[in-house]
């Protein structure tokens, strides 16, 4: 993978509307375009869901080396599940309770919260 991109963070930026077509660029630091994409009006809930999608993947991922990210996400599922028999290293407790009394959040219910949210599950 190359070092060289367009530095983060990248914005949707709409260029301009074209023959029944509306065209977008994603923008980065460096004021340039980093991507285009156009559709038309029957592809705008998919387009800009697609672009956003791409813009929170590149940013999120801003300062890491993002051919680690399918790895890490790995590593997390492990802990988790290895959580869920465990007592939490954080706050030594048998992972079920959300909070403890110092208002300390359970390090289990921390992985499982962003995994639940990296798989967009409610």
């Amino acid at each position: 993978m190359t070092k060289t991109h367009t530095p983060e963070p990248w914005q949707k930026v709409c260029v301009g509307r074209f023959a029944g077509s509306t065209h977008y660029q994603a923008v980065g630091a460096d004021s340039r375009a980093a991507l285009s994409l156009s559709f038309d009006t029957a592809q705008s809930i998919e387009g800009h869901a697609n672009l956003n999608r791409v813009l929170s993947c590149v940013n999120a991922c801003a300062g890491l080396n993002p051919e680690a990210v399918p790895e890490a996400v790995k590593v997390i599922r492990e802990i988790a599940k290895w959580l869920e028999d465990e007592k939490c290293p954080r706050c030594q407790h048998t992972c079920s309770m959300f909070v403890d009394k110092t208002g300390v959040t359970c390090l289990w219910y921390d992985l499982k919260t962003v995994l639940a949210h990296l798989k967009e599950e409610k």
